[in-house]
């Protein structure tokens, strides 16, 4: 819709919806009742952008990562840009709230799950090395390197109040 439409249908001056769009006036409350209505949005909407400007975002969210991406690599990785002394603090925070919600049931569990991976490192090993084995050694080379350097990359980021 535009700025004339919408002046039109909401009985707001198009030089005053200007004003509003660039900052330089704020609408009252008749007016902004009057754009909601004709755009059928809520003053939340309009002001703040957001039907919920206020609702707290998850640490998730604030790091812009989902749930899925919790379940994979990205939590070891966070976990090692930490210094020693937060990965432990954090370590031992789910330590706690495992034992605090499964008790003993949850070290069990990770028995369990320690012994599977155990195993399907053990699986994995002989495919691995033949795949090392399949590499000629300029091949080898490209994958180190690459290797490196994705490393390098994580290690030289930006890290934003980072301790040492």
């Amino acid at each position: 819709m535009s700025q004339s439409q919408l002046a039109e249908r909401s009985g707001v001056s198009r030089n005053t919806l200007m004003g509003y769009e660039s900052g330089r006036n704020k609408p009252g409350v008749r007016e902004l009742k009057s754009i909601c209505e004709v755009l059928q949005v809520t003053p939340n909407r309009v002001i703040f952008g957001s039907e919920e400007p206020f609702k707290q975002k998850s640490a998730l969210e604030e790091l812009g990562l989902s749930d899925e991406d919790l379940e994979s690599a990205m939590f070891p990785v966070m976990l090692n840009m930490l210094a020693r002394d937060e990965r432990q603090a954090v370590l031992t925070l789910i330590h706690n709230l495992l034992e605090a919600r499964h008790g003993d049931d949850y070290k069990t569990a990770i028995g369990a799950l320690k012994a599977a991976m155990s195993a399907i490192k053990d699986a994995a090993e002989p495919v691995s090395s033949a795949l090392m084995g399949a590499l000629d050694e300029e091949a080898m080379q490209k994958l180190n390197a690459n290797v490196e350097a994705s490393i390098q990359k994580v290690i030289s980021a930006p890290k934003k109040g980072r301790r040492r």
